[in-house]
This record gives C-alpha cells, sequence and structure tokens, in this order.
C-alpha cells in the first residue's frame, strides 16, 4: 500500500524506527496498533505533519487495514509520543554549572 507522507512527518518517523531498530514498516504498524487502543495522546487535528501535498514523500507499507487519515494519525502521535520520552542528548561535563544545570 502506498501512502503520501508529510516530509517532516516520514523523516521523524524514520529516526524513531532506528532508534527500535526495527524497519519503518514495523514502526507504522506499532503506531496504528497503539493509535486504536488509546494508548497514546493524539496529536491536534491541524499539526502541519497530516498534511499530505503533492511535495510530500510517497512510502510503501504493510497494509493495516486502516484509512490514511488514520495511519497518518497514528504515525504522527506516535512520533511525537516518542520526541516527548527521549531524554536530551548527552551534555559534555563542561556545560554543567554547580554540578546540576546546563546551558
Amino acid at each position: 500500500m502506498k501512502i503520501r507522507l508529510n516530509r517532516d512527518l516520514y523523516d521523524a518517523a524514520s529516526v524513531c524506527a532506528k532508534k527500535i531498530d526495527e524497519p519503518f514498516n514495523y514502526f507504522v504498524g506499532v503506531a496504528v496498533r497503539k493509535h486504536l487502543k488509546g494508548e497514546i495522546e493524539n496529536v491536534a487535528d491541524d499539526h502541519l505533519w497530516l498534511g499530505a501535498t503533492s511535495e510530500s514523500v510517497v512510502a510503501t507499507i504493510l497494509n493495516p487495514g486502516q484509512p490514511l487519515d488514520v495511519i497518518r494519525l497514528a504515525l504522527a502521535s506516535a512520533v511525537a509520543h516518542v520526541q516527548k520520552i527521549t531524554p536530551p542528548a548527552f551534555v559534555p561535563e563542561e556545560t554543567f554549572i554547580d554540578g546540576g544545570d546546563w546551558q
């Protein structure tokens, strides 16, 4: 099945898939299942990632049996969830102030 995705959404979802060392299709499947079970919070209906224009990326995915809009919403919600729980990158020691905060 082919789906048109916003380029930023596709890139962010690809990063998430790499973080769990799984293919893009697997991450899409997990996102749709978690979305349908209500295990992840939905992004707003007007979120920029939900649009699909002629400049978007066309991705080939396994058919999760859901409408394209549901797949886009599930994927955007899963990416937003992963980005929210991902800790910041390692901060070198010299940027710490008083042993606790970083700039």
